[in-house]
């Protein structure tokens, strides 16, 4: 065997090694408290009729997930709640399931993105750490629908503290080295704003806020 080959072999045998390690450390790391989670979002909004689902294309979602889609909401404090999708991944970068950005899923179902997304800083009511969505507008003017969606993913049992791009996937089996943890929760809270151009209020920060407590604590 020539060095290179020894040298290829070599790489393969150690991506292989890594990619097992990653396979079984994030099947020990696996958590998510789904039903806790499913009553603390019953809690958080208790005046929607929350029906559970199948979302309509879920050959590309993680095993564990939910979508609540609402049937005649009920406006408070100048929003109404639409839906709202939690997909838990336990391990990234080796299955099949990936979390999927609304700016692509969107216009997959007849909406226009009105702009790009932008980050929307969220604050607990006691000033408490401060975590971070994004936000989005989509509208569709075949069905005359306009939707305001804020979005996030949450890592480790943590709150969102950030909404840049994720790293690739070795810098994910990195951190995940780091961390001792590989799942992840991806959210996704659709809203009927009354006026898409104002800022959330205060109400539904709150509500966004709890949620994402909520997430945090289901993980661990």
């Amino acid at each position: 065997m020539t060095p290179v080959q020894r040298a290829i072999l070599a790489v393969l045998l150690l991506g292989n090694g890594v990619v097992f390690f990653d396979l079984f450390h994030g099947e020990a790391s696996r958590h998510f408290d789904a039903r806790g989670f499913e009553q603390q979002l019953r809690q958080i909004f208790p005046e929607a009729k929350m029906l559970r689902e199948s979302f309509p294309d879920a050959s590309l979602l993680p095993d564990d997930y939910f979508f609540f889609h609402i049937h005649e909401p009920t406006e408070f404090a100048g929003a109404a709640l639409l839906s709202t999708y939690v997909g838990y991944y336990p391990i990234q970068g080796l299955g099949t399931s990936s979390p999927h950005d609304p700016r692509v899923c969107y216009p997959v179902q007849g909406y226009a993105l009105v702009g790009e997304p932008s980050s929307v800083p969220i604050a607990a009511e006691d000033g408490g750490e401060v975590a971070a969505a994004s936000r989005l507008i989509v509208r569709s003017d075949a069905l005359e629908d306009e939707r305001v969606v804020y979005y996030w993913v949450q890592e480790q049992g943590k709150l969102p503290s950030s909404t840049g791009a994720r790293p690739g996937a070795l810098g994910e089996i990195w951190n995940r080295y780091r961390s001792g943890r590989s799942d992840l929760i991806w959210v996704r809270v659709e809203l009927l704003q009354m006026d898409p151009s104002k800022p959330l209020n205060a109400d539904w920060q709150q509500r966004l806020y709890k949620t994402m407590q909520s997430a945090a604590k289901a993980m661990r």
